[in-house]
């Protein structure tokens, strides 16, 4: 007798088969057959009218903290998702300081160093799904460098060296890059290229919030492809986007840049949120002392220790509010104490450029 037949459902098999209706039997923990089934089970499951699916896996996430805070990962089971990929956009858990927080986007404290002794804090807390690792480039480079605006000496970069291949041997699916954000912004080509060359003989790949996703696009998707190419390496370009009213309808020449080099041999996937809307720290998106007024249009505060009640609200509002421009509203809440724990939702995509991504068959969600 099995352990469990699902019955009656639409089932979607992830082959790129169409979807037909079937049974799934479960035995011992593992699917024993897909198909019509025949079997008695000691739970029989009816699905009529429900689709059925292999777990998806999100690639795109910052839940290297979230693993260890909320193990039973529920806003991420609720939605089908039964795998994720953490250390995206050049910031993980690993390498950390124990005792100090991390350097990822949870902050949380580490008490392990290296990602064999975050993997062991992960396991003790029991997840409800799978995770695979990206080792940060941001992390690695306030590490060794801090926020330094030059390039790494030979000594520095051997070291970021290092923590990547350590990683990587360790069991860390790749590397990633936050080309946008401090201190990743001031590292030129060259010195990624060196990193992400340590993850090609561990079959990794190469994944990167590029340096430019509005004016520079096109030469943004240039350099990534470039630095796949160069190291040998697969390239995932993270949320995939033409930011800003003048660029909407560039992704179509950036996928074309991903076809032309897919056709001479590159491998190259993206990824895509599927809404009009990006999120993150916001000081990490301006510059204090001369705040990108169109840009500052487009900010909506989602959380702000600083100003609790302007939470949900657009910063043109509160600019209103108080009598002020939108780049003066930036820097009222970028410099009130706790104003740099501030994050922002930016209103900058076009409906038309999701469409052109999602449509696209190395384009995943």
């Amino acid at each position: 007798m099995a352990d469990t037949v699902i019955r009656n459902a639409t089932i979607i098999d992830g082959t790129g088969a169409q979807r037909f209706t079937g049974d799934v039997t479960i035995e011992d923990g593992h699917i024993s057959e897909v198909g019509s089934s025949s079997s008695a089970a000691a739970v029989e499951v009816d699905a009529t009218g429900l689709v059925l699916a292999p777990g998806f896996v999100d690639v795109h996430t910052h839940d290297d903290g979230a693993l260890l805070q909320h193990p039973d990962m529920a806003f991420k089971i609720s939605q089908g998702c039964t795998s994720v990929v953490v250390g995206n956009c050049g910031f993980s858990a690993i390498p950390a300081v124990p005792g100090e927080n991390t350097l990822d986007l949870s902050g949380v404290q580490a008490n392990w160093s290296d990602l064999e002794g975050y993997r062991q804090n992960v396991e003790s807390s029991g997840p409800a799904l799978n995770a695979m690792m990206l080792v940060g480039h941001n992390t690695i480079r306030s590490l060794e460098m801090g926020n330094e605006r030059r390039a790494p000496d030979d000594q520095e970069l051997e070291r970021m060296q290092q923590h990547v291949e350590l990683a990587m041997e360790q069991g860390a699916c790749g590397f990633s890059t936050g080309l946008v954000y401090r201190p990743g912004r001031w590292s030129d080509t060259d010195e990624i290229l060196e990193l992400a060359k340590i993850v090609a003989p561990f079959d990794g790949i190469y994944a990167t919030h590029m340096r430019n996703e509005n004016d520079h696009l096109l030469e943004a998707v240039d350099e990534a492809l470039e630095i796949g190419t160069k190291a040998g390496v697969a390239v995932q370009i993270s949320h995939h986007k033409a930011a800003g009213k003048r660029n909407w309808g560039k992704v179509e020449e950036s996928l074309a840049k991903v076809d032309a080099a897919v056709a001479a041999g590159a491998e190259v996937t993206l990824d895509v949120y599927p809404y009009t809307a990006g999120s993150g720290p916001m000081v990490q998106y301006f510059d204090i002392d001369n705040p990108n007024p169109e840009l500052a249009q487009a900010i909506q505060l989602a959380s702000c220790p600083a100003f609790r009640h302007y939470e949900g609200r657009m910063l043109v509002d509160i600019a209103a509010e108080l009598g002020i421009t939108a780049p003066e509203a930036v820097r009222h809440v970028l410099t009130a104490p706790d104003g740099k724990k501030t994050i922002c939702i930016q209103h900058v995509m076009d409906e038309g450029d999701i469409v052109s991504n999602l449509r696209h068959d190395r384009v995943m969600i």
